[in-house]
């Protein structure tokens, strides 16, 4: 018996087949499957899909948005690769995802786009997030943007959140924010 199951996507993105990858991530298989297809296409640039580039974006556009949480994410970890125009705007959408898991996943990311100006909308996590590991990631997000109107708000998350990675994590990035500075 097999503990795991063998990748569809790794041989297709070795091969380079860039058209089966996204017919694997928009087809009717599992969202395993397809969330592997989109990892797979996360690596496919403009120059590395050629042709079928707009189609990837589509794709994984299409993805941020599915039913399935794991096909989300990994929606939203390509657009956070690609980086398309919209791929900031896609990701501040996605921190208001129903599934707590996605939100997380989206807040992380956007520690990596500081031309979108999340600051505003990560503050908003830290102070109303339900979950500790988003607020705990939001706080460690706004840290590494170092945008110093983040200061205030993580140094009361650090005095008053409930949970003690959340307040260890607005601590730090107050530090990293002053040392800055």
């Amino acid at each position: 018996m097999r503990l795991f199951k063998k990748s569809k996507a790794k041989p297709l993105a070795k091969a380079g087949d860039v058209a089966s990858l996204i017919s694997l991530a928009t087809g009717s298989n599992s969202p395993s499957d397809r969330a592997d297809a989109l990892n797979a296409l996360a690596g496919f640039d403009e120059a590395a899909a050629g042709p079928h580039y707009d189609d990837v974006l589509r794709t994984v556009r299409s993805a941020a948005r599915d039913p399935s949480a794991d096909v989300r994410t990994q929606g939203l970890f390509a657009l956070s690769q690609l980086r398309p125009p919209d791929a900031a705007d896609e990701l501040l959408a996605a921190v208001d995802d129903g599934d707590w898991g996605a939100r997380l996943f989206a807040v992380i990311l956007l520690a990596n786009f500081p031309e979108a100006r999340p600051t505003a909308r990560l503050i908003a996590v830290l102070e109303s997030e339900e979950n500790g590991m988003v607020r705990e990631a939001a706080a460690s997000a706004l840290g590494d943007l170092g945008d110093p109107a983040a200061v205030e708000p993580l140094r009361r998350a650090a005095a008053e959140d409930p949970e003690r990675e959340v307040r260890k994590a607005a601590g730090g990035a107050v530090k990293r924010l002053e040392s800055s500075g």
